[in-house]
């Protein structure tokens, strides 16, 4: 389990290579948008998909031949992006 903000979400891993028959891999994600991000070594990728249990946030880290990715309910993403700026905004007033 990944951890943030006290917050448990269970690591999520796709497999590009899928070979099992279409009626034995789960239903796939539609994407609705997405943006990919490089900061210094890693490559984060945001993307909000949908799928039969509803829409969803998924945001993926790749560095040094690991990824770990996080997933965020659609209906938690204002609770999600809030808890983040206050963290930002926090570490303004703080001295380094």
């Amino acid at each position: 389990m990944l951890s943030i903000w006290g917050v448990k979400f269970r690591q999520i891993f796709s497999f590009p290579n899928d070979r099992r028959p279409a009626t034995l891999r789960p239903d796939m994600d539609h994407i609705i948008e997405a943006k990919e991000v490089q900061i210094e070594r890693k490559h984060f990728y945001v993307e909000f998909r949908e799928n039969d249990r509803g829409r969803f946030l998924r945001i993926t880290e790749e560095a040094h031949g690991r990824r770990n990715t996080i997933i965020v309910p659609s209906t938690g993403t204002n609770e999600f992006t809030a808890a983040i700026e206050d963290v930002l905004g926090a570490t303004e007033h703080a001295p380094a």
